[in-house]
């Protein structure tokens, strides 16, 4: 069964996404956010799904798997953002079991694309079979 995550509404996500530090490419309105997403999320097709929906919402920055579960830093306009995120917590994988989202704000950095990072080995993994 899957467990969703305690997020705040769209409304209060998109008042703190605009609140946040903007940066500027090219003269677009930007922002990045570290996501820190924890429970079954490694083996269960999130870095995929996260690569589409970003490209899908023209966003960039990076995804990797660490012993705690997915680390992304995503950057785009803050609508587009702002959607990812919603999306990230309440449509995730068929299989994947979102325990805890949590998000801070980083430098915008120009990143254009999305990057799959390879992963840490390390051997606490929190990846558990279904």
């Amino acid at each position: 069964m899957r467990k969703r995550a305690e997020s705040p509404s769209s409304a209060s996500l998109k008042q703190r996404v605009r609140r946040g530090t903007i940066g500027s490419v090219a003269g677009v309105r930007r922002v990045r956010f570290e996501v820190r997403v924890e429970g079954i999320v490694q083996g269960v097709g999130f870095r995929p799904f996260v690569y589409a929906l970003a490209k899908r919402l023209n966003l960039g920055g990076r995804i990797a798997n660490d012993s705690a579960g997915v680390v992304i830093e995503i950057e785009g306009a803050p609508d587009d953002v702002v959607r990812f995120l919603s999306a990230l917590e309440q449509d995730p994988p068929p299989l994947a079991s979102i325990e805890r989202v949590t998000r801070r704000e980083v430098h915008v950095v120009g990143s254009a694309t999305l990057a799959i990072v390879q992963s840490e080995t390390t051997p606490e993994r929190s990846a558990r079979p279904p």
